[in-house]
């Protein structure tokens, strides 16, 4: 099985080089922004809006994506926030969003069949909780089962009151859905 590295190299290397999977996350992110957080920790519903519409219209222009002119966008209407917390909302936010948009594409084509991993980068970015999910989920299981450990995982990290997201571990997961099969 290839790993991380190697799909990255393979057409997950820019946001330019978007898959099909990938496009399916725009239009996903585009019609349903409710996917996105309601409300970021220590912020207004007002503020996370207004983080939200960065993050929609950023996606709606895939060519001038980035995650560095999004949290500069962000930067210039919530100034008291502290720019690693932008990168955070930006990057965790995309990867759930290209996620969400991979399984509506992966469902579309293939159904509930098929096995799917999660994949992680294996460096110094790698969390235990996400190394933990990643040997959990090993060569592959259902979308559903690969949903429930990443829940799993997710609460276990991040405490009862975390409400756990599909392919979000926690914040600033960079982890992958890929359909192996």
């Amino acid at each position: 099985m290839k790993r991380y590295a190697q799909l990255v190299e393979e057409g997950l290397k820019s946001v330019s080089d978007y898959t099909d999977y990938d496009a399916n996350a725009i239009a996903q992110l585009a019609s349903r922004g409710s996917m996105l957080w309601e409300t970021y920790a220590d912020m207004t519903a007002g503020m996370s809006r207004k983080l939200n519409a960065i993050i929609v219209d950023a996606f709606a222009k895939p060519g001038e994506f980035d995650i560095t002119g999004m949290k500069a966008r962000m930067r210039e209407l919530v100034s008291e926030v502290a720019d690693a917390r932008l990168e955070t909302i930006a990057r965790t936010e995309t990867l759930a969003a290209v996620n969400a948009g991979r399984e509506a594409g992966y469902l579309a084509d293939f159904g509930t069949e098929g096995k799917y991993i999660f994949l992680h980068p294996e460096d110094f970015r790698e969390c235990p909780e996400c190394a933990a999910v990643v040997d959990q989920i090993g060569d592959g299981k259902t979308l559903q089962e690969v949903k429930d450990t990443i829940r799993r995982v997710s609460v276990a990290r991040n405490g009862p009151g975390w409400k756990p997201r599909d392919f979000v571990v926690h914040p600033q997961c960079r982890g992958v859905l890929l359909r192996v099969e």
